[in-house]
């Protein structure tokens, strides 16, 4: 298992808080697609619209700009930190993305 640093932790922990203002579930199944992909292309998930989750978005960005870093869930090592490059593929191949 990776050890997240602070900033990785930090990163792991805003888009906990997003899964859990959507489903009332720390980590849903998809996290860190459907998370990025408010990040990034806005619009709701889960039980909540896009305008109630502005802050969470917000801490986010903060902590992704921080962690350099992407946070993807392994079932055996939990949240694991990944390059921006490879994070962009696979979600690129993402087949519930929306475009």
């Amino acid at each position: 298992m990776v050890e997240l640093t602070a900033d990785q932790r930090a990163l792991a922990e805003a888009m906990s808080d997003v899964s859990e203002r959507a489903y009332c579930a720390g980590w849903m199944d998809g996290t860190e697609y459907e998370v990025w992909r408010l990040l990034h292309e806005g619009g709701g998930w889960g039980w909540v619209g896009a305008e109630h989750l502005v802050s969470e978005m917000a801490d986010v960005k903060a902590a992704f700009e921080r962690a350099g870093c992407w946070i993807v869930w392994d079932d055996d090592l939990e949240e694991q930190p990944i390059t921006v490059d490879d994070w962009r593929q696979k979600y690129e191949a993402w087949p519930r993305r929306r475009r």
